[in-house]
């Protein structure tokens, strides 16, 4: 094991290089982790606006009115006497103590009635969705109160059934419960961003130490040793594993401690199991890529560009509930959707039901991708081995 040892030695003094990359990667994951999962918690809220309303007329079609809006929303009733209350009352919803405010004036009901509506006086701020919402409410109410008048029925028939219309058209929006979760937990926006971390740091660091072997004098001392191309090849790819397997456990173990006190960590054997797969995908990655030429710099660069293009298309940087279709039919064709695909599992599924539900799939995925960059890897190598010391 004289490879072995020997990239055991090179790993340990280019490792202080790498931490700063390590630090730097597990600080900004857990800000993208914290922005973009507790936010998600509720992509919609049912609110209750508030409500002044001063009802001058008290009316049958007033007061129903005033019940109308009360089943939803929160209502104060306020006495408007002179255009002094009036301009009160319009610096009240101005300053946000309320978000809408109407003034029903006297003969409001009996105007509907004789088919010549008096206007009631509305307050709201014009950019407010609310009080385009509450406008909408009230207006559609007087118009089926003249309606339902007109068709011959009475006031009280009128209003009742008008404000019966208006309380079926209210959609009470229940937020779906269901098995699957419909928010991202933190723990699995870290483990989503580790997708990018762990194949950076895995391309940068296998890189660097690959780098040692392809001197030429070290070259020529393993052809005097020896040791054959197989022997040596495994060697090599075991001291990388063992360099990612290192990797990919301070990922899992930065990433339960960056999620917080609060965090579910019963799955996290899941996403070891996950990470450890994307492992795989990242050694063989860099393999491949240091394959091709001997430019740690040029190495860098194709892995970033290949490392962010991936990121960016299989959903670790956006979701892929944003993500059109047509993008993502092509992402299943790149590892990193498979490693994403598995998070997304078992972030969504309950212990019991995560293998049954696509995870053993995505595993597999992963470890075919690895094989096959690996043995493209091996076969450049080799290629290369005949024609150049």
């Amino acid at each position: 094991m004289v490879v072995y040892k020997a990239m055991i030695k090179t790993i340990i003094r280019k490792l202080p290089s790498l931490i700063s990359y390590i630090i730097v990667f597990a600080v900004f994951g857990t800000i993208i982790a914290r922005s973009g999962s507790a936010s998600n918690e509720k992509k919609f809220e049912l609110t209750q606006i508030k409500v002044a309303y001063c009802d001058k007329d008290d009316s049958v079609i007033s007061r129903t009115l005033i019940e109308c809006l009360k089943e939803s929303d929160i209502l104060t009733e306020v006495m408007v006497y002179s255009e002094e209350d009036m301009k009160k009352l319009n610096d009240s919803v101005r300053f946000d103590i309320y978000d809408y405010a109407i003034v029903i004036p006297e003969g409001f009901g009996d105007s509907l009635v004789n088919g010549s509506r008096i206007d009631a006086e509305y307050f709201s701020l014009e950019t407010s969705t609310s009080s385009v919402l509450m406008s909408r409410r009230i207006n559609m109410y007087l118009a089926d109160v003249e309606t339902f008048l007109e068709a011959g029925y009475s006031e009280e028939e009128a209003a009742d059934m008008a404000k019966e219309n208006i309380l079926k058209n209210d959609s009470e929006v229940d937020m779906v419960k269901s098995e699957k979760k419909s928010e991202k937990s933190v723990l699995s926006g870290l483990f989503t961003f580790n997708a990018y971390s762990s194949l950076m740091l895995l391309c940068i660091g296998v890189a660097a130490i690959l780098e040692v072997f392809k001197d030429k004098d070290v070259k020529a001392r393993l052809i005097v040793s020896q040791v054959s191309n197989t022997r040596k090849d495994v060697e090599v790819i075991l001291s990388i594993l063992t360099f990612g397997f290192a990797i990919g456990a301070i990922m899992v173990i930065s990433s339960s401690i960056f999620a917080g006190k609060g965090a579910d960590l019963s799955k996290i054997w899941y996403y070891s199991l996950n990470e450890a797969a994307l492992v795989l995908v990242g050694v063989s990655l860099a393999y491949f890529l240091s394959a091709f030429t001997k430019e740690k710099g040029v190495i860098d660069m194709l892995a970033n560009m290949t490392c962010l293009g991936m990121s960016f298309v299989c959903g670790v940087f956006v979701e892929r509930a944003f993500m059109a279709k047509s993008v993502l039919k092509i992402a299943k064709f790149l590892p990193v959707y498979w490693y994403v695909e598995g998070t997304e599992v078992i972030d969504a599924n309950k212990l019991g039901t995560i293998w049954e539900n696509g995870f053993t799939v995505a595993l597999l995925m992963q470890i075919l991708f690895a094989v096959v960059l690996m043995l493209g890897g091996l076969v450049v190598v080799r290629k290369k081995e005949k024609y150049v010391l």
